[in-house]
């Protein structure tokens, strides 16, 4: 898998070989990349809290539940598709 070419001539990674094996190229995260990433993770967060900032304890605490409810614990069926182990249409 390669490096988005975009993202390597916004200057938000660099491609470099790898120190080990110079075969490899890492990619790594700049300083100006780390700001954007940040920039993204602060406009996630303060839309997920304008959504939720009026949610009950309850309904905070059923969605906590719910997020960490792990997939590869949820049953397979023959086809070893996973299905969530309650019905998330229910009310």
């Amino acid at each position: 898998m390669g490096v988005n070419q975009p993202a390597s001539r916004e200057g938000v990674v660099e491609r470099r070989a790898e120190s080990a094996d110079k075969r490899v190229r890492e990619a790594i995260v700049t300083p100006r990349g780390k700001s954007a990433t940040d920039a993204l993770d602060a406009a996630r967060e303060a839309m997920a809290l304008e959504l939720i900032h009026d949610w009950s304890c309850e309904n905070l605490g059923e969605l906590v539940r719910l997020m960490v409810c792990s997939p590869r614990a949820w049953p397979r069926d023959r086809q070893g598709r996973t299905a969530p182990p309650f019905d998330l249409r229910a009310n």
